[in-house]
């Protein structure tokens, strides 16, 4: 079977596949731990540990997403080539 990727295996394919579902698991709960902080930044008369603990889990909340749109573009990689389209890869992986 002709696909995208070059010589990957099932294990990365998996791998792939756990990783797009544990990442967006993961920023749900910092997302939701990020609510609770800056609820207790302003419950607890601006707290200056709280501020800095809400900077630090949205600046991780943006590398998660980042990491997200990796992994989605690399296992983009492993959807196989349409039928109409697989002569010309050959041809273009021939040359």
């Amino acid at each position: 079977m002709v696909t995208n990727a070059a010589s990957k295996n099932s294990y990365e394919k998996y791998h792939l596949s756990i990783m797009m579902w544990s990442i967006p698991t993961g920023i749900v709960i910092v997302f939701v731990y990020l609510i609770y902080t800056v609820t207790m930044f302003f419950y607890e008369k601006n707290s200056p540990s709280y501020l800095s603990l809400a900077v630090f889990l949205s600046i991780t909340i943006v590398f998660m997403i980042v990491s997200v749109v990796y992994v989605a573009r690399v296992r983009d990689q492993f959807k196989p080539i349409p039928n109409h389209l697989r002569q010309s890869v050959i041809k273009i992986l021939l040359k």
